[in-house]
């Protein structure tokens, strides 16, 4: 069954207002034009070629709102940020969720990013999940920052585990915390004026 509560409309901290909806699946065009978009720099932190029809049809084709469940912020087929959690169910894994996320240059840093994790959080808590992981590059600093504010930890560091998309080695960093760690936390930035919901669909 897909997530209840879509689409919503979010005010961002520059005044903007951007909808939060379900992934749909002729998506795939537009998350191809996004994630093209995107500058180099931001890309090679990437975990697979996000630039390829083929990831994109993949991808589609996997978002099953199930074990992965993907969100989309934007505006008409203008896509502006795109997030998703990944989930088992079964084994010593089944409580826990991991959350991937990639945002437009233009859009970071305005509470688009915290007002996506809140909506996968909010997923994630009424799926029964009760801890929460990230992972990421060691050199992905405004990331690990970011991550660190809402609550998340560093749990792992992997030396030399993975490849960017330019092939060259990187330390993998594995962040986590409870779910309702990372709730206290978020409430706690409330003075940090965070992207308002404006109305739901």
């Amino acid at each position: 069954m897909k997530p209840q509560g879509f689409p919503k409309k979010v005010r961002l901290k520059d005044g903007s207002i951007v909808t939060l909806r379900l992934q749909e699946g002729n998506d795939a065009g537009a998350l191809l034009a996004f994630y093209r978009s995107l500058p180099e720099e931001d890309r090679i932190f990437l975990d697979d070629d996000c630039t390829a029809r083929t990831w994109a049809d993949r991808f589609i084709q996997r978002s099953d709102f199930d074990r992965i469940i993907p969100i989309v912020a934007g505006e008409g087929e203008e896509v502006f940020g795109h997030a998703w959690l990944i989930r088992d169910h079964y084994g010593w894994m089944a409580h826990v969720g991991e959350l991937r996320m990639a945002i437009a240059r233009a859009h970071q840093r305005q509470g688009l990013g915290s007002a996506m994790i809140r909506e996968l959080l909010r997923i994630a808590t009424d799926l029964g999940l009760e801890k929460m992981t990230v992972r990421m590059m060691d050199n992905q600093y405004g990331a690990i920052r970011a991550f660190e504010k809402i609550g998340f930890r560093k749990e792992a560091i992997f030396h030399g585990l993975v490849k960017d998309v330019l092939g060259r080695h990187r330390n993998l960093v594995i962040m986590a915390d409870d779910i309702s760690q990372i709730w206290g936390q978020m409430e706690n930035l409330v003075a940090d004026t965070p992207p308002r919901e404006e109305f739901g669909g």
